[in-house]
């Protein structure tokens, strides 16, 4: 156990009597014996005290010298930059962790606990966003990050324990996925589709903005691929005979290669397949690919319910009632859920992740078979009544 001593000198104390005399510490640390003079001895009583926890810390390993402004820059250049998180991905933790500090102030990495996410938590709910009251995902997300920089905190030595994740009460809706029926009904209105322009695009002569978006539409269903990755897909990587295509990590949120199965949409691919490496090239501007797909989904009728309906502070848009080329990834973990490659295939970086698509899938496709009584029984010998007693109805 770390031993701290408190003192008078005794050379001070003959010289300046008991009344006046400074009071001084004194501890050993890292074999070395070491003192200081602070004054009264109210005030070295606390500093004694808080030196024999800072040892009693050190002696566990934990150092209690690390502040918290310091931790959060050697963390956001060595573990968030350092670990290939894309710039992107360490902004938003950046910001994360910036909230925490502005609502919380703290001084030392150690004496964050439990309390303090739990404050957290409860001051970021009352923030107010563009449209109303911020959503409790995004305060989730932001728990989620200063969890994650708590925990490298701790693998670090300047935290004893990783304090538990506040919970928050948020809403779990169903996924949209793209149904087989709207699937069918876009499919079949394509053809009005005025981009991608032929006169920015190498496309072969027959082919029309319909064909392209087929083409699109089918690699999405049958690959289950993120838009952006979608788009990068280059001739160069597709493997004819086992009919997959390798997805780069650098288009993906994952940190390695994948070759998604594409065998469904070569046909299509092949009719719109140009000079251009790529496989679907789209030369407009990004945003128009949404508006056009818009477009596309209005003349086939589609029209969902909004999710968000009834939400404090959420205005209904007619985007609220149409697809995101995301949906197309839970329709295809939604019907393909018990495949064993779907992390390959959908490009998760992690299986955790897959997991969570597995087990929406499963609450929504899997069978109950709720118990229903025999009725045969109840009536008997030409619709006579068995023994069974009547019911009654009472008025």
């Amino acid at each position: 156990m770390a031993k701290v001593r408190l003192f008078q000198a005794s050379h001070e104390l003959k010289r300046l009597g008991p009344e006046t005399c400074p009071w001084s510490v004194q501890w050993r640390e890292n074999g070395r014996r070491c003192t200081k003079t602070i004054g009264s001895k109210d005030d070295a009583a606390e500093f004694a005290t808080l030196k024999e926890a800072e040892l009693l810390s050190k002696a566990k390993g934990i150092n209690t010298q690390k502040r918290w402004a310091d931790f959060v820059e050697e963390y956001l250049q060595t573990e968030a930059k350092a670990s290939g998180k894309r710039p992107a991905t360490v902004d938003i933790i950046d910001r994360a962790l910036a909230r925490f500090t502005e609502k919380l102030r703290p001084t030392w990495v150690h004496l964050i606990d439990a309390r303090a996410l739990d404050t957290f938590r409860q001051l970021r709910l009352k923030d107010k966003g563009d449209k109303g009251p911020i959503s409790p995902h995004t305060v989730l997300k932001d728990l989620r990050h200063l969890h994650a920089a708590l925990g490298v905190a701790k693998r670090w030595g300047y935290l004893r324990e990783v304090p538990d994740m506040p919970r928050i009460a948020t809403d779990s809706r169903e996924k949209p996925h793209v149904t087989e029926e709207h699937f069918l009904a876009i499919m079949g209105v394509v053809d009005i589709a005025t981009l991608p322009d032929p006169r920015v695009h190498d496309l072969p002569e027959s082919v029309t903005s319909g064909d392209w978006w087929r083409a699109l539409l089918m690699t999405c269903w049958v690959t289950g691929g993120r838009i952006g990755a979608v788009l990068r897909f280059r001739w160069e990587d597709v493997d004819f005979d086992a009919a997959r295509v390798l997805s780069r990590a650098a288009d993906l949120k994952q940190r390695k290669d994948t070759r998604p199965e594409i065998r469904g949409a070569l046909p299509y691919l092949e009719k719109v397949r140009g000079s251009d490496p790529r496989l679907l090239p789209w030369n407009h501007n990004k945003r128009t690919l949404y508006t056009e797909f818009a477009r596309i989904q209005t003349a086939a009728g589609v029209d969902l319910p909004c999710s968000k309906e009834g939400s404090p502070g959420h205005e209904c848009t007619p985007a609220c009632h149409l697809y995101g080329f995301h949906s197309f990834r839970y329709a295809h973990a939604r019907y393909n859920y018990q495949n064993p490659d779907l992390q390959n295939q959908m490009g998760h970086a992690t299986p955790a992740t897959t997991e969570h698509y597995r087990k929406w899938a499963k609450r929504q496709l899997a069978e109950y078979n709720a118990y229903v009584p025999d009725l045969a029984g109840q009536q008997q010998n030409g619709n006579k009544t068995s023994n069974k007693p009547e019911f009654r109805v009472v008025g």
